[in-house]
């Protein structure tokens, strides 16, 4: 017979099986990221780890990797097979708004202070004159600076940042027509084709197989690991090669190697300039993997 105060097994078994860590308050961020509805902490003093409520699977690098995670398409990060359309949408519009505020948060000359310059009424100059200790006049108070000023100029080296497009002439449909990142982009954030041209919906299903067929073939044939189709930059190389039309003669091998690996390395440190204005005050680390020949050496 149980005294009084002392839980029996069966309770104690029942509190243990009620228990679940995807509402414990204590493995979510105390934050209105919505991603936080999704995932939770699955190990206490691990906040790089997430675990996806819907699916189980776990990821790194936190929330964002998480949301990405429940959208898809993200080459970092594999789509979450009980993931909505409704929920997608809501991940994407969140990463999107982020993206902006890091870009609005770009650091520059503004330190962050206001000065005010304040002149002394008739009577404070009196009492300064006849204090034993000699004064100005005139003192400077500084304040926190409300940001206004900050941001504008913020956004205007954001802006700035940006290469001049070059001049050159282009047909009407051209100029008209979203470029591959943007319908790239809508797409993701709709998680949907933004729209179908007149082409795509007279193409039938025979048409397209065809194509994938080929696709599928230049994976197989030079050993691409199949994750890489779920890559921004392979969405974009083929919304590109649409937009170009029939005729479209790939770069050569030697392109590839030397002018395009040239440009290539100038947009990212075109990319890279955009961010250092911000290492003053937030540091940066950069990253990258080594390229090197078979023989063990780096290009030139």
């Amino acid at each position: 017979m149980a005294t009084q105060g002392t839980a029996s097994p069966q309770s104690v078994g029942s509190d243990t099986a009620e228990y679940d860590p995807r509402t414990d308050p204590k493995r979510k961020a105390k934050s209105s990221d919505p991603g936080w509805k999704y995932g939770f902490w699955p190990e206490i003093g691990n906040r790089d780890l997430v675990e996806c409520s819907l699916c189980g699977g776990r990821v790194n690098s936190g929330i964002k990797r998480l949301k990405e995670h429940l959208v898809g398409g993200y080459g970092d990060a594999v789509k979450c097979p009980k993931t909505t359309t409704a929920i997608a949408a809501e991940m994407e519009a969140s990463l999107v708004k982020g993206r902006r505020k890091r870009a609005l948060n770009l650091d520059d000359d503004d330190d962050g202070v206001q000065v005010v310059e304040v002149v002394p009424t008739e009577n404070q100059v009196q009492n300064n004159a006849n204090a034993s200790s000699p004064s100005s006049g005139t003192s400077v108070v500084q304040h926190p600076s409300s940001g206004t000023a900050s941001k504008k100029k913020q956004s205007a080296l954001k802006f700035a940042s940006l290469p001049p497009r070059p001049k050159e002439k282009k047909i009407v449909i051209t100029m008209l027509r979203k470029k591959p990142e943007e319908v790239v982009e809508e797409r993701h954030f709709k998680n949907g084709p933004a729209q179908s041209s007149v082409e795509g919906r007279i193409r039938t299903k025979e048409e397209r197989d065809e194509v994938n067929m080929h696709v599928a073939n230049f994976f197989y044939e030079c050993g691409i690991p199949f994750n890489a189709i779920n890559s921004r930059s392979f969405e974009i190389m083929c919304e590109a090669i649409g937009q170009y039309g029939p005729g479209y003669k790939p770069p050569s091998f030697h392109e590839v190697r030397v002018p395009w690996l040239g440009k290539a390395v100038e947009q990212t440190n075109k990319l890279k300039e955009k961010h250092e204005a911000a290492w003053k005050q937030y540091g940066c680390t950069l990253m990258s993997d080594g390229w090197t020949d078979k023989r063990g050496l780096l290009p030139r």
